[in-house]
């Protein structure tokens, strides 16, 4: 855990005051759902809407690999409305996948060809 910082500290560094706006994000990680992929993109499902042309760093659960890939939105539309919930899925396309990546869905892929369907 961090401790407070003193007076002192806060005052080592003076901040200045920016004249009208300058923006930033924050980068917070939410669960999403694969439902299908491929090696240049897939599709997901979340509860918040992904903007068309945005681009997001995911951490992705391919089996047994962790990989983190960048992506971009393609399409996005509203699935589901449900007790006030909305559900989205989304269209990506991976962004110049790493060589990790690529193997970990073509893991993911080799498996799920191999899984028999009832």
């Amino acid at each position: 855990m961090l401790a407070p910082m003193s007076d002192a500290d806060r005052r080592a560094h003076e901040r200045v005051t920016i004249a009208g706006d300058l923006r930033g994000e924050v980068l917070v990680y939410q669960p999403l759902t694969l439902t299908e992929i491929s090696l240049s993109g897939a599709l997901v499902e979340t509860t918040f809407p992904l903007s068309v042309d945005s681009s997001h760093d995911l951490r992705l659960s391919l089996g047994s690999t962790p990989v983190m890939a960048t992506a971009q939105v393609v399409h996005s539309r509203i699935t589901q409305i449900e007790g006030g919930r909305l559900t989205y899925q989304s269209e990506i396309e991976f962004i110049e996948p790493s060589d990790a990546v690529i193997d970990a869905i073509n893991g993911l892929l080799a498996e799920l060809r191999g899984t028999k369907w009832d």
